[in-house]
């Protein structure tokens, strides 16, 4: 079931649709939990990431983000919206 997110950019996508090296910005995060998360390792709304590695399978994802390398699962890559960086 794909996530549902109102921001302000028509152009945020899920980030488990990104793929291998692309860039972009995180715009929102949708689950609570991921989002304290995520701030308890430095990570918010306005960082810049890439993908950095994609197992085998297709999960886990790989995300560099602030000089660092953390591991996600793709059903909580789907909760995080971003805008991809051309």
């Amino acid at each position: 079931m794909p996530s549902i997110c109102f921001t302000d950019s028509p152009t945020a996508v899920p980030l488990s649709s990104l793929g291998l090296y692309q860039q972009a910005v995180i715009v929102a995060v949708v689950s609570d939990n991921l989002r304290l998360a995520l701030l308890k390792m430095g990570v918010s709304v306005g960082n810049r990431l890439s993908i950095a590695n994609i197992a085998p399978l297709g999960d886990p994802i790989a995300l560099s983000i602030n000089g660092t390398k953390i591991s996600l699962r793709k059903a909580d890559a789907a909760q995080i919206w971003i805008e991809p960086q051309i």
